[in-house]
């Protein structure tokens, strides 16, 4: 079975967790965003999960802002827009740390 491993993007940080875990990753990291997130939810937005497959690299990120339930009574179109304001203010956040 595959190992995966995380990265947390936040404003200006990454965490990252290097032991690694067996698991249904997807699935589990919508879970751990949902953790991190809640009762928080828009000092969170703008942060990424990174998952990584130990013989692969990154195999996917969960930006916040995507799972947010709260975004959900959006209309889609303005859940895409928020959607991607978030992904900007961290595309600079990234640039500037």
């Amino acid at each position: 079975m595959p190992i995966y491993s995380f990265k947390l993007r936040s404003d200006e940080n990454v965490f990252a967790d290097d032991a690694g875990v067996s698991l249904l990753a997807y699935h589990y990291a919508c879970d751990v965003v949902r953790e991190l997130m809640r009762r928080r939810e828009s000092e969170t937005r703008c942060w990424s999960l990174e998952v990584h497959e130990q013989s692969q690299g990154k195999i996917f990120d969960i930006r916040f802002a995507e799972i947010d339930s709260i975004l959900e009574a959006l209309p889609e179109n303005w859940r895409s827009a928020v959607e991607q304001l978030w992904q900007g203010v961290r595309s600079l956040q990234g640039a500037l740390s």
